[in-house]
């Protein structure tokens, strides 16, 4: 895949990816910093407190996607990675010991499915 398809397949993953957290109440876009710095981060989401890295390939590297996430994110920021094989569902990557309180909030204040209890 030539510089110009991976850039244009890369940009198309992120803005579906900043879709799909919109469509979950997060404020999500793109982070045009990153794509001309390098800056560590794909998605912003001023309300809250993610750094978020995104992938969007033949055979992503969710565990790579992750760490790239790490690094990037700031003191107190939850590292998430979105990765997507081509024609497969979005998948959430991120640490336990972060993602299972958020879980478990969650599952006791809405209950299962996401239903107010």
């Amino acid at each position: 895949m030539g510089a110009g398809r991976s850039r244009r397949k890369g940009k198309n993953g992120e803005l579906e990816a900043a879709a799909l957290l919109r469509d979950h109440g997060i404020d999500a876009r793109r982070n045009l910093r990153e794509t001309r710095e390098g800056e560590g981060r794909d998605l912003i989401c001023p309300d809250h407190p993610l750094c978020i890295q995104v992938k969007r390939r033949k055979r992503p590297a969710p565990l790579s996607a992750l760490e790239e996430a790490r690094e990037g994110a700031e003191e107190r920021e939850v590292s998430l990675a979105l990765v997507r094989a081509d024609r497969g569902p979005w998948v959430l990557v991120g640490d336990a010991e972060e993602l299972l309180p958020m879980v478990a909030f969650w599952y006791s204040e809405l209950g299962p499915g996401g239903v107010k209890l």
